[in-house]
């Protein structure tokens, strides 16, 4: 056996010298990975691990008018594909039931809860907290039941040829467009609205999202931030990190120490010298807190007087911890590889100073990232169960003010399954995507599955669309792109408004999917990486000047 595989393998590592063997390839390839393959790959991370993430960052509810009573999710997990016929009975589901009777192939979602109830902690399992939409061919689809085509056939009624990928919402096949846009957690330098140069990195984590910016207005840099009344000079947020000498400052961005002197001559002309001045400074323009945390109005005179120092202080360095560039993570106030991110992004910023050709190009994509059904379904997860909690907190607030209850609060009788599982059926029914905790208004994000051939089916698995506005007449995104070759099809485009907005993976490509980045990340140091700290000012210019 050992000899028959070393065969093969040699066999397999042949170069194919002419054309016609390569054409060979194609079928064995598209074996090994299907057409489909990506919808499914990250809608199976979806269920496996990210919604589990989401439910781990937004899992714990109190209420303000009682500070013994919480609500904590231990655990949730996604069932097989059935319907409630009647109080606690449940039927199985197909696709082709879902088809015929113009109900949706969807699954329970059951989480395990803990509870302050009776004066003591509760712990419940399998509470059903709405339903969630299931991909044909998923890991949680029951078609895999199936061990071979006849019983594909004969037993569900499906096609075995169907690639599936795709959803049944009330009764009706629908499949989401893959979304092009630009990358998260990567910096781009780019000229803002008004023409100044910035370095901007869209920040999206499992439990937060936010947009950093680095601006370049005059000589003077300046972090920008959509939680900031107004920009807060670069200096005072580094002195706020704990960075105050000016030499410290200029070996962090290892650049030429005139760039920087108008930049330090301003926070001193701000009296600003100290890490506490920093804070306080940061602190005082931070947007009210009234309209983030309604329930403060509640708080008299006193209490603000009490915590306003403090309070400005512990609110700046939370902000600078966990709002601006939350994806690199803090050590608890140790502000170090955040800080030595801000300073990448200043030394971008001059360097397109510089040299304008630095300037990156959002149309490059590599600056891309392509969304896929997972991606897109745990965005909607995420905004349906905070909004699933907050309706909890309410009805939780509005039972325990009452001074004369005759029975104990039960969360579970309070729990309304339909904000899951109606937000789900009509963000997939209608194709819209409206998320305003997230800032997102997209439309067209699902379409009908077009059935007038095989070849369509597979075509609409693989449409990729853009976000860019279809109505403006701008070449730049529409353009064949020289990095686009080998990923997308330079041919199959529609006609009119849409041309070149609407694309097409190419036949051979593959969208891989978000994994945990802890094996590179302990690969990258055992191939001899070295910390950024260790190194010196001159160990930096010299690794970039080397063109890395």
């Amino acid at each position: 056996m050992e000899l028959a595989s070393t065969s093969d393998d040699l066999e397999l590592a042949t170069p194919v010298r002419d054309l016609s063997s390569k054409w060979t390839l194609i079928p064995l390839y598209l074996r090994a990975q299907p057409l489909i393959r990506h919808h499914i790959a990250s809608f199976n991370y979806f269920v496996d691990k990210e919604i589990r993430q989401i439910v781990r960052w937004n899992g714990y509810v109190t209420s303000e008018a009682s500070s013994q009573w919480f609500l904590k999710y231990l655990d949730v997990r996604v069932g097989t594909p059935s319907v409630y016929e009647h109080v606690d009975v449940q039927r199985a589901l197909t696709p082709h039931q879902c088809r015929t009777s113009d109900l949706t192939y969807a699954a329970p979602i059951l989480a395990d809860i803990e509870h302050y109830r009776c004066g003591q902690k509760e712990t419940v399992s399998n509470v059903f907290i709405g339903y969630l939409p299931i991909m044909l061919r998923s890991s949680r689809c029951c078609l895999l039941r199936a061990e071979n085509e006849t019983e594909l056939a004969e037993r569900f009624r499906e096609c075995p040829l169907d690639p599936g990928g795709y959803f049944i919402v009330r009764g009706a096949e629908r499949v989401i467009l893959i979304q092009e846009q630009l990358c998260k957690n990567r910096m781009l330098v780019e000229l803002d609205a008004r023409g100044d140069l910035c370095a901007t990195v869209t920040s999206s984590t499992a439990e937060r999202k936010s947009r950093t910016a680095v601006v370049l207005r005059g000589e003077r840099l300046y972090l920008r931030h959509n939680t900031l009344t107004e920009d807060i000079p670069i200096v005072v947020v580094f002195r706020a990190m704990g960075i105050t000498s000016a030499a410290e400052m200029v070996e962090l961005v290892s650049w030429h120490a005139p760039l920087l002197e108008p930049s330090l001559e301003q926070a001193d002309s701000l009296g600003v010298r100290s890490a506490p001045a920093a804070l306080c400074y940061i602190g005082q323009r931070v947007r009210a807190l009234l309209q983030a945390n309604p329930w403060r109005r509640q708080e008299s005179s006193i209490e603000q007087r009490s915590r306003r120092r403090h309070g400005i202080e512990e609110e700046a360095r939370e902000l600078l911890k966990a709002v601006v560039l939350p994806h690199v993570p803090c050590d608890g106030v140790d502000f170090g590889d955040k800080s030595l991110y801000i300073a990448l992004m200043i030394r971008g910023v001059l360097a397109a100073k510089d040299n304008p050709e630095c300037l990156d190009d959002k149309d490059y994509y590599g600056n891309k990232r392509l969304e896929l059904a997972g991606p897109l379904l745990a965005l909607l997860f995420e905004d349906l169960f905070k909004k699933f909690n907050a309706d909890i907190r309410r009805h939780a607030d509005q039972v325990l003010a009452k001074p004369s209850r005759t029975q104990d609060f039960d969360v579970t009788r309070c729990m309304r399954s339909e904000t899951i599982s109606h937000g789900f059926e009509h963000a997939l029914s209608s194709g819209n995507w409206a998320l305003k905790r997230f800032r997102m208004e997209r439309q067209g994000v699902t379409q009908v599955l077009s059935r007038l051939s095989y070849v369509a089916v597979i075509g609409m698995m693989s449409r990729i669309s853009s976000q860019f506005e279809k109505t403006r007449k701008i070449s730049g995104p529409r353009a064949l792109q020289p990095s686009q070759w080998g990923m997308l099809c330079p041919c199959d485009t529609p006609e009119g408004e849409s041309c070149g907005l609407v694309k097409n993976l190419a036949l051979l490509a593959n969208v891989t999917t978000e994994e945990d980045d802890h094996a590179l990340r302990r690969l990258v140091y055992d191939l001899g990486t070295q910390e950024i700290r260790a190194l010196i000012e001159y160990d930096l210019v010299c690794w970039e000047r080397a063109g890395n």
